[in-house]
């Protein structure tokens, strides 16, 4: 079972709904705020530029961390090698990034290869993730952060069938 880490504080509540919402009961995927994760997340996922990831010691050599590159304390803060960084944002230059965002839903693309937690590699693409009502208009990097964290973890077939209804 993968293990996410969901770390930040005023937006981590948020980031836990999303995730809730996008998984289903039974999914091999445990989430979890980075302070409940027993010190050993797979992923884990900075949801705001907030001091603190630098105290979490339970990150391993193969821990994949998913930032939005702008949240430059949280990069000041990560382990120096070791670790994988996964970007996403609105930038060219992410690894991740959305194409279109409309109040119900992301139209997502990769645009470089991601190592999954299953040996895997997400090559470029696109596909459109589906969120509920306002939730991409709202928070939509936020909702970009649990997709990008979602992939890595290996549930691109999941996201990709854009069926989520509330």
């Amino acid at each position: 079972m993968a293990k996410i880490g969901v770390f930040g504080s005023t937006l981590q509540s948020q980031a836990m709904d999303i995730f809730r919402y996008l998984l289903r009961d039974g999914d091999e995927y445990a989430v979890a705020p980075l302070s409940d994760t027993d010190g050993c997340s797979d992923i884990i996922v900075c949801v705001e530029d907030a001091p603190g990831l630098g105290t979490f010691r339970g990150a391993g050599e193969r821990t994949k961390f998913v930032v939005n590159p702008e949240h430059k304390k949280v990069l000041r803060e990560l382990p120096k090698k070791g670790a994988e960084l996964i970007t996403c944002g609105f930038n060219g230059k992410d690894c991740v990034t959305a194409s279109s965002v409309t109040e119900n839903d992301l139209q997502i693309c990769v645009q470089r290869n991601i190592p999954t937690l299953d040996g895997r590699i997400l090559e470029p693409q696109e596909f459109c993730v589906a969120l509920g009502p306002d939730a991409g208009e709202k928070r939509p990097e936020l909702a970009l952060l649990v997709v990008t964290a979602l992939l890595a973890a290996g549930a691109d077939g999941l996201l990709m069938t854009c069926e989520h209804k509330f």
